[in-house]
């Protein structure tokens, strides 16, 4: 009897060995996976700062967003407004070329009197000491309207340009 316990004793020996064995192996498991859970921890905690990162980057662009809205804003207040500038310019050129043209049209008038008034000077001799100066005064007359033509017609191109180029 005694050798069968010696032998269950033997056997529950081995066991004891086994059952150790798989009890290191078991804390080796732990131990590994102890140090995967730091790794998931530090892991983790990167991408906590990546994401912190990545909203701070969403804030600075939706304020970089809401800056550009705002200069697309003034943007299209300063076209209305350049436009409504280029209306008026057009409006001043066109009464520009009609006063060019009223004096073209004075200037006419004028030359004509003033060769009726020549002609007059030929005719009638006793007029003859008053027309010489009236003619001269309605000849200086002309070239001063001439003159005035000259410059509207000037500014008239100028202005005609000015819309050319910022508008064309």
């Amino acid at each position: 009897m005694a050798a069968k316990f010696l032998f269950l004793g033997k056997i529950l020996a081995f066991l004891v060995k086994i059952l150790a064995f798989l009890v290191k192996i078991l804390a080796f498991l732990v131990k590994i996976l102890a140090f995967l859970v730091k790794i998931l921890a530090f892991l983790v905690k990167i991408l906590a700062l990546l994401v912190k990162i990545l909203a701070f980057l969403v804030k600075i662009l939706a304020f970089l967003v809401k800056i550009l809205a705002f200069l697309v804003k003034i943007l299209a207040f300063l076209v209305k407004i350049l436009a409504f500038l280029v209306k008026i310019l057009a409006f001043l050129v066109k009464i520009l070329a009609f006063l060019v043209k009223i004096l073209a049209f004075l200037v006419k008038i004028l030359a004509f009197l003033v060769k009726i008034l020549a002609f007059l000077v030929k005719i009638l001799p006793s007029w003859s000491r008053f027309l010489p100066s009236l003619v001269k005064i309605l000849a200086f007359l002309v070239k001063i309207l001439a003159f005035l033509v000259k410059i509207l017609a000037f500014l008239g191109k100028i202005s005609a340009f000015l819309v050319k180029s910022y508008f064309p």
